[in-house]
């Protein structure tokens, strides 16, 4: 059995001196609070909720920052509306950025609040789609260092998303809009590296009877918006590669992917699977393809059949292992059942975690199935139903809504970060399985609860339900209860349960 370290409101205090440091935020309102962010380029972390009164025709939007050692939260509050709710948010060195939406006006609003509470001038963001007004992962704000911001948008008018940059002030200072060719144009991540640099991992769809899509690698700088380079992710046979996951470790950028023949999903086994090392302009550096017939020799019998009807391998995270010279791919198998299309009505399972090394040179050397590593059951309805496995995935990832968080290097080599959550006992488990030997011997777990449980031994079943595009509460509940990475091996775990929220920091070293 793998080693745990329990957290419990019985004894955390005792705890926290040698092991963690919680802050506890009271008097949580369960229907809009937000997850845990950065605050700039430091260890401080901040999260908010909306707090109303009966009766009242106002709300305050609560801003708790918290940074390692500190026992009590810094706190401010800005006047909203009672119908407000919270779209997206993201901190500069300077200021707190929120985009907003009133449920009454059918308004969006964005303001800019700096760490006293000041808040800046607001400003209307127009031509937002109408479902993306119920708190959806897809709308993207980054921060412009020191002071500014950039928000990603899809656009209700157009098959494709617009990026537009505001000042500290929330003065627009450019816009940048891209549109499909010929159909719909998706985001399927962004990640920020440097101050400077945007990756935007993208994806088209270019024949909508065949279901043919091209991937793309989008990377542009806020001062020199205006030259962002496209790179097209295709093999070395021309195979067009199904990115899904797009990492970052100390600058080096790596897009890794499923390949499939003419840009065209079909069941079974891929063509293979492709690794791009980026350089800092958008363009590849090395690609690296691993074909399929390596899959399979070393995947289990039951994931290839799997393949064959509803499931697909999701690529979550890639990482060069430069002291094994080897590349690592994190991959967990999700699979599709409908269970009724009229209703939009499917389950989805997100289950055995994979990790798999391969050589620079593109040879598969290691495929291992993480032994009793977490799994989730979704009941979803809505639009990811109908939706092709890739859609499906797609917004799984976007939302969260799979097991692994990060990948990590701790003292003695890279372990995933996969998370594992009992909704009934208000629970959550940060298990870390170590990425080329994932064993039951090379795991170890930490988990929060309001009571110590009587079954630590067991990595619990997570069952809930979901319905995509709406104001998803049981999918905010699970992203409510996480485990962030922030800087090195500085960790946030986050619990919200009982109306309160806590915020636990640790360094996170092999522990016996």
């Amino acid at each position: 059995m793998f080693k745990k370290i329990l957290f419990s409101t019985a004894f955390v205090f005792a705890a926290a001196a040698g092991m963690a440091q919680p802050v506890f935020i009271d008097s949580v309102d369960r229907t809009n609070v937000g997850r845990i962010y950065r605050v700039g380029d430091v260890s401080e972390v901040y999260t908010y909720f909306i707090k109303s009164e009966p009766r009242s025709k106002n709300a305050s939007l609560i801003v708790k920052i918290a940074s390692p050692g500190q026992q009590e939260p810094r706190s401010f509050a800005v006047e909203v509306d009672k119908n407000t709710v919270v779209l997206s948010t993201a901190a500069s060195q300077m200021a707190i950025a929120f985009l907003t939406y009133n449920t009454a006006t059918k308004s969006c609003s964005l303001f800019s609040v700096d760490f006293g509470g000041r808040v800046s001038a607001r400003v209307t963001v127009e031509g937002l789609p109408a479902e993306q007004m119920s708190w959806d992962n897809d709308l993207r704000l980054l921060p412009v260092m020191p002071e500014g911001f950039m928000l990603v948008a899809p656009k209700a008018k157009i098959q494709g998303y617009a990026i537009t940059a505001y000042d500290g002030e929330m003065k627009e200072m450019w816009a940048e809009t891209f549109e499909a060719k010929n159909n719909t144009l998706e985001l399927i991540d962004i990640k920020q590296v440097g101050p400077e640099d945007v990756f935007v991992l993208r994806r088209e769809l270019t024949d909508a009877k065949q279901q043919k899509y091209s991937h793309s690698l989008q990377v542009f700088s806020p001062v020199r918006h205006g030259e962002s380079v496209i790179t097209e992710l295709k093999d070395k046979n021309n195979n067009y590669c199904f990115a899904s996951t797009l990492s970052e470790k100390d600058g080096q950028v790596l897009v890794a992917g499923l390949c499939y023949k003419d840009g065209k999903y079909v069941k079974g086994l891929p063509t293979g699977i492709s690794i791009f090392e980026m350089l800092p302009d958008g363009n590849i550096n090395k690609s690296i393809f691993c074909d399929a017939q390596q899959l399979s020799k070393f995947l289990p019998d039951a994931v290839i059949s799997a393949m064959a009807t509803n499931s697909v391998l999701n690529l979550e995270f890639a990482v060069n292992d430069q002291q094994q010279e080897m590349y690592y791919v994190v991959a967990e198998l999700v699979g599709k059942s409908i269970k009724d299309a009229k209703q939009l009505e499917s389950k989805i399972s997100v289950s055995d975690l994979m990790t798999l090394g391969i050589s620079r040179e593109g040879e598969l050397q290691k495929l291992a199935v993480a032994e009793k590593a977490p799994h989730i059951d979704i009941a979803m309805k809505g639009a990811p139903t109908n939706a092709d496995m890739y859609g499906t995935v797609n917004w799984l990832n976007r939302n969260r809504l799979v097991n692994t968080r990060f990948v990590t290097q701790l003292q003695d080599g890279y372990y995933v970060c996969t998370k594992g959550t009992d909704t009934a006992r208000h629970e959550t488990e940060a298990i870390f399985i170590k990425i080329d030997n994932p064993t039951i011997a090379n795991q170890f777990g930490i988990i929060m609860a309001r009571t110590q449980s009587s079954d630590m031994g067991l990595k619990p079943l997570t069952r809930f339900s979901v319905n995509a595009g709406t104001a998803d509460f049981g999918a905010k509940r699970w992203q409510q209860s996480d485990v962030y990475m922030l800087k090195g091996m500085q960790f946030v775990f986050y619990n919200l349960a009982d109306n309160k929220a806590a915020m636990y920091f640790d360094v996170i070293n092999r522990r016996p």
